[in-house]
């Protein structure tokens, strides 16, 4: 089931942002020799739908990722805010950045965690979750050491709103 969530996860943001990228990774991907690695800490790799050059790892990345510094022209991570303790980020950065090559790009997708028009149970249950493991602003801390042009600079003023009120 949890392959099936991922693939279908997968599929839709496909489908929303007609690509597989947000980072400019074309040149990489039509130089036809590229290699991919996911790496999850459960065995939940699909073997149906896995292309040639993919190859799944098991392992768990707040213990290090397994390969050599400067390794990959391009890193992408998504869907772990809710997985990741707040003291293992930083650590978990660090390991994105130091495999990634000079010039290399991070993609890290994660969900907002804002609700709108929400009843107090709800807002109740949603404090306790984001704020409470102060996931909110530990993430926009993070991506501002390492990244420029965060979705904590961009979205708001999408939304035509300051990166203050975007974060309270």
């Amino acid at each position: 089931q949890d392959i099936d969530r991922m693939q279908l996860e997968h599929f839709l943001f496909q489908h929303i942002w007609k690509c597989d990228f947000s980072s400019p990774i074309e040149q990489i991907l039509k130089a036809g020799d590229a290699k991919f690695y996911g790496i999850d800490i459960a065995p939940v790799f699909p073997k149906e739908i896995k292309p040639e050059n993919l190859e799944f790892i098991q392992s768990d990345i707040t213990h290090g990722i397994r390969f050599d510094d400067n390794h990959f022209d391009f890193v992408r991570m998504n869907l772990m805010s809710t997985c990741l303790p707040e003291d293992q980020w930083v650590h978990v950065i660090e390991e994105l950045v130091r495999v990634l090559k000079p010039d290399g790009y991070i993609e890290i997708m994660e969900p907002e965690f804002q609700f709108y028009n929400i009843g107090p149970y709800f807002s109740k249950l949603n404090s306790c979750a984001v704020h409470g493991g102060k996931i909110g602003k530990i993430y926009a801390e993070l991506l501002g050491m390492y990244f420029e042009n965060t979705v904590v600079d961009v979205l708001p003023w999408y939304m035509g709103m300051s990166r203050e009120n975007y974060l309270d």
